[in-house]
């Protein structure tokens, strides 16, 4: 029956951690997590999850953020991509939460509320999703669905504008945490301006290698003027991107001017993207933040293990010495105990000796000479011998002092066993409380 029973357990572990993946990109991640799920690595429910979602972007689509501070006209830009005005448009900041743009073969809109909730609806009803000054329902993320071709591989993040508020520009950067890659959409009159470059900079980690620099309004410069802004910002962007292009999305609403806009070139830019390239940094890019986060935890435990090493090895020090006051103390009290012992065995011989009294006695010999045979002579002496009544009485009834003594000595020694207790309790509550400081 036991061996049965571990038997299937060995099959069971077997099934679920002894798969074989191929040499492929995607066999050798899953290989990877699969090292990282095994049981003795006690990895975290976040981790584990961490793991799967990392496998199974590998067959989802691209995730490309569209980042740009207040009216810089990303609304606009997707609406175009979107072929049709679904976003909502103006001064006030709509966008107050994630919206994805995703493929579908008819247009729709899926709500999902913070509570796990979600529903589908037009997508005439975006706007009453988006706009601030309505009181709806918390709403997590949007998600427009569209017959687009591009995005059959790639979904598009509308985020919030960066300085739209505080609370937008949060969702912002941890919506950027899942991104493949980015548009960073700035107005052509910000460009190359210093308070743009450090909003780069500080999503610069984010942003990665695979983001394009799209400056939007070209239309409000002469070819002279947007020759000399795109060689001044790509002095300073291109640092930053690798590549940076010039837009209007103005431009970009007219057929008559559509070529002009070059609106063109931000949608081959999107339909160029090698996907599988993209999935394969995004996955690389997310294991090596995670082994840095494994190795800082690992770092934090094995100083945490050091000093809790420290701590034994100077408990011991600190055990040893007191093991040494012990045996002293307990010397000490062997002593005294003598002592008190050779004490009262004075006292009882004293009283013993007091009680050796004398009795009358006598013995027979036979006597000696010729005439004396057969014939025994009587002997009287005085005997010795312990009265143990008058010793027992005069020891323990007629006085107490005996009786004293022995409750003395039970006394002394008790409070001296309870005070060595005492020390060795308070010893082991030092030790208790220094490890329990490291649970």
């Amino acid at each position: 029956m036991q061996i049965n029973l571990l038997n299937d357990f060995i099959k069971a572990y077997e099934n679920t951690y002894s798969v074989s993946f191929d040499d492929s990109f995607k066999g050798r991640i899953q290989e990877l997590c699969k090292e990282l799920n095994e049981p003795f690595m006690h990895a975290s429910y976040a981790l584990e999850n961490e793991l799967k979602e990392l496998v199974f972007s590998l067959d989802k689509n691209v995730n490309i953020a569209i980042i740009g501070q207040f009216s810089s006209g990303k609304s606009s830009l997707l609406n175009l991509i979107l072929g049709r005005d679904c976003l909502p448009t103006g001064v006030v900041p709509v966008t107050f939460k994630p919206t994805f743009l995703r493929y579908a073969k008819e247009y729709f809109l899926r709500v999902e509320f913070e509570d796990g909730s979600d529903i589908i609806t037009n997508i005439e009803k975006l706007a009453f999703y988006t706009d601030q000054r309505n009181e709806v329902k918390q709403a997590k993320s949007l998600h427009i669905f569209a017959p687009i071709p591009l995005l059959e591989k790639i979904t598009l993040v509308d985020t919030p504008g960066l300085n739209a508020n505080e609370n937008d520009t949060l969702t912002t950067l941890d919506e950027l945490k899942n991104i493949h890659g980015a548009i960073w959409l700035s107005l052509i009159d910000n460009a190359g301006k210093k308070s743009e470059e450090d909003a780069i900079k500080a999503n610069l980690e984010l942003l990665g290698e695979n983001s394009i620099c799209v400056l939007n309004q070209k239309d409000k410069l002469s070819a002279e003027e947007l020759d000399n802004v795109l060689n001044y910002a790509k002095s300073v962007f291109l640092k930053y991107f690798n590549e940076l292009i010039a837009i209007s999305c103005k431009e970009a609403k007219d057929e008559q001017s559509y070529e002009k806009s070059n609106f063109q070139s931000l949608l081959d830019f999107l339909t160029q993207l090698d996907t599988t390239v993209l999935k394969e940094k995004f996955v690389k890019r997310k294991i090596l933040n995670l082994c840095e986060i494994l190795e800082d935890e690992n770092q934090l435990f094995v100083g945490i293990f050091d000093r809790l090493l420290n701590q034994f090895q100077s408990y011991e020090k600190h055990l040893l010495l007191a093991y040494e006051n012990f045996l002293k103390e307990i010397e000490i009290l062997n002593h005294q105990i003598l002592e008190q012992l050779k004490s009262i065995s004075e006292r009882i011989s004293s009283e013993i000796f007091a009680s050796v009294k004398e009795k009358d006695a006598y013995f027979y010999k036979e006597s000696k000479g010729f005439l004396k045979k057969d014939l025994y002579t009587r002997y009287d002496y005085k005997a010795p011998y312990i009265s143990s009544d008058d010793a027992f009485l005069a020891m323990f009834y007629n006085s107490d002092v005996m009786s004293k003594e022995f409750k003395k000595i039970k006394n002394e020694l008790y409070k001296s066993f309870e005070e060595i207790k005492m020390k060795l309790k308070d010893f082991i509550n030092i030790l208790e409380r220094e490890i329990l400081l490291f649970k």
